[in-house]
């Protein structure tokens, strides 16, 4: 959860402005409020909210529907009305006040899921995308909750630079394919063929493929540095690197392996992280 830090508490003035503003405030309260700052990334907004407070309003709080570039309704210094969605108190004595920009926060369809318990396998979701790596993504769900997407469920196809596919702020739509509320993971794909439907205790159990079995599939893509595979009745994919399709050298991939031809192969490696 992302939170605005405001004042310390422990003030030597009993008297201050902080104290006194506290307890009127309410979560649940719609307040008026001035943009100070809009920080970078997707870091939301800092909005003052009294002489000496500010909230902190998370990057999927900005706007009643999901929509791709939800900052640029707002700019530092412009007047807003806010919804108090929680106040908290660390051990430190400091305040750290939640607000919502969207307006319509009453209506059951424009809220955000922020309990896990709320969410269930092909669940549809949306959510802007935190952080990008060779290996996938993270992205919010809303202000309390964030999910995995794995290298090979950022599409259907083929994802050769994620961080260039996939931007910090990305807004995009997914299902959910696993949620862990002990070890609060969720795990989302934006994969939208069929193939998401075969349940992952058959169509991605690892523990069915070891290092030296060989292996029946069907090529899904020919690259200039390979061919993608699909393994048989899984929703596995493997790369074959030209420098193992052959004994011979082979000049032009493409000549000699399409697309849906059907091949066999030996397991090399296993690295469950990229699928």
């Amino acid at each position: 959860m992302l939170n605005g830090k405001v004042l310390n508490l422990d003030d030597q003035h009993s008297n201050s402005p902080i104290e006194n503003l506290i307890p009127h405030i309410r979560e649940g309260d719609t307040l008026g409020g001035r943009i100070s700052k809009i920080l970078p990334g997707v870091g939301g907004l800092l909005v003052q909210i009294g002489p000496h407070l500010y909230g902190k309003v998370h990057f999927t709080e900005l706007e009643v529907s999901w929509v791709s570039d939800p900052l640029s309704s707002y700019h530092e210094g412009q007047f807003v009305k806010c919804k108090v969605l929680e106040i908290s108190h660390s051990e430190k004595g400091t305040v750290h006040v939640d607000l919502s920009l969207r307006s319509s926060l009453n209506g059951m369809h424009n809220k955000r899921v922020e309990k896990i318990d709320n969410l269930h396998p092909n669940m549809l979701v949306q959510g802007y995308v935190k952080n990008v790596a060779s290996k996938g993504c993270f992205i919010m769900l809303s202000r309390k909750l964030d999910a995995r997407i794995l290298l090979a469920n950022l599409s259907d196809g083929y994802v050769e630079k994620p961080e260039r596919e996939f931007p910090v702020g990305k807004l995009v739509s997914g299902r959910v394919l696993s949620v862990e509320p002990l070890s609060q993971r969720i795990e989302v794909t934006l994969k939208t063929s069929s193939a998401t439907s075969v349940t992952n205790s058959r169509a991605n159990d690892f523990s069915s493929i070891l290092v030296g079995d060989i292996i029946s599939g069907t090529i899904k893509r020919v690259e200039s540095f390979g061919l993608f595979i699909t393994i048989n009745e899984t929703n596995m994919v493997g790369l074959c690197h030209k420098s193992e399709l052959s004994d011979d050298l082979i000049t032009n991939i493409e000549t000699k392996y399409k697309v849906g031809d059907r091949v066999t192969a030996r397991i090399l490696e296993v690295d469950e992280e990229r699928h």
